[in-house]
Parts: structure tokens; sequence; C-alpha cells
């Protein structure tokens, strides 16, 4: 009897534990930190239209020699494409397990921009429900667009630095965007993870292109980029 009790209290106990911790999807968001509410993100739009946007227009139409440009207003990324790219970021970090800070940790995205012989053509259809290999390579089936010189983002995983050094200030500066260093051209995913600033910074691009001839990307752009709408 004494077991029995011991042992009902012990599922009890874990029962309790469970409900308290499983916490559902929406109230992890609620509680995040990073969801916001209407007024912010009218904020945040207005902010960036009236007071970076009209520079960025300028800019870009005096570029170009051209005329009307109008800046980048969002960018488009199916919750598939989105959802391929974390499950990609997993199986890096399978696949690089036992070494020393394997864990992908984050993904940062950085702000960029198209070169001037940028079109429509080079980015690919927005996938929201592929189903085949083939539908991954259809054309984009947008006609209206400057794509020239255009305002994107690109995609970099981070991993976390963990030895102790004077130059991480705080939490944040210790996730850091890499790419991979690898040693057997079979696996091009497993090797040493490496600063990946250092070489986006690199103006010499002929050097910074040779000294990555055993390295692989990680990172994920041709998302589709929306101006205002016409």
């Amino acid at each position: 009897m004494k077991n029995l009790k011991i042992k009902h209290l012990f599922y009890a106990t874990i029962t309790a534990l469970i409900f308290c911790s499983c916490a559902s999807p929406i109230e992890l968001y609620e509680k995040s930190g990073h969801a916001i509410t209407m007024k912010q993100s009218h904020s945040l739009y207005e902010n960036y239209n009236d007071n970076i946007k009209p520079y960025v227009e300028k800019a870009q139409n005096s570029i170009l020699d051209r005329k009307g440009y109008e800046g980048t207003e969002y960018v488009l990324v199916s919750i598939q494409q989105l959802e391929n790219y974390i499950q990609f970021l997993k199986e890096v970090e399978k696949t690089n397990k036992g070494n020393e800070n394997n864990k992908v940790t984050g993904i940062a995205i950085f702000l960029g921009a198209h070169d001037k012989n940028k079109t429509l053509n080079s980015i690919p259809k927005f996938n929201h429900n592929i189903k085949s290999y083939d539908e991954m390579n259809e054309k984009n089936d947008r006609v209206v667009g400057d794509m020239r010189h255009r305002e994107t983002v690109f995609l970099a995983p981070t991993f976390r630095e963990n030895h102790k050094d004077s130059i991480f200030k705080n939490e944040f500066d210790r996730h850091i965007p890499f790419f991979i260093e690898y040693t057997n051209q079979d696996n091009k995913y497993k090797g040493t993870y490496k600063y990946l600033l250092p070489y986006l910074k690199n103006k010499e691009t002929k050097s910074a292109t040779r000294s990555l001839e055993r390295n692989s990307s990680l990172n994920a752009d041709e998302f589709n980029i929306m101006p205002p709408r016409q």
C-alpha cells in the first residue's frame, strides 16, 4: 500500500510538472517579448517611410540615373521556405555533432542590396505549397518591379562563441554569423564554423574568394522583395 501511494504521488508530480511547463504556442509568443501592438507596428512603418525611405530612394535614383524609384516596402518569405531553411540548419547542426560550439543558436538577418543587373526572372516563384522539386524551379510570375540595386535582406545562421574573451561585451555579441570550412569534399556541410563578417567586410573580392575555396555558405536570399503596390 505504501509503495502504491508513493507511485501515485510520483505520477501526480510528473503530471503537474508537464501541465505547468507546457505552455501553448500562443502563450509562448505572447510572453516572448517579441509581440508588438498595431500601434507599435504603425510607428515602425511610419518612422522608416518618413525618415529613411526618402533618402534611400534619392540615392537609388542617383546611382542608376533613373527617376521614380520606389523603395522596398517589405520582403516576402513563405512559411514553407522558412521552415525548409530551419530544417536545413538543424541538419547542419546534427552533421557537426561532437564539434565544439556546434549548436545553431539563431538566424542573423542582414541588410543588403542587389547589383545593377538584377532582374525579376532570377527570383524564384513564391512557393507557399511546394509538392515537387520541379516546382521550385518555376519562373517568378511577377512582371512589375525594378530589382536593380533594390534593398533586400539575406539570412545567415549563428553559433554561440563560448570562450572567455573581453571582446564580448554582452550575450548578443557571442552569437556569431558563420559559414563552414570543410575538410572532406564529400561532405561540404561538416567542418569548422568560421566567422562570416570578416569575409563580408573584405573589399578585396578576389582575395576573399580564394580564401573560401574549401568553404560552404549557409546563407539564404532570393526572397520576394516587394516594392509599393502600384
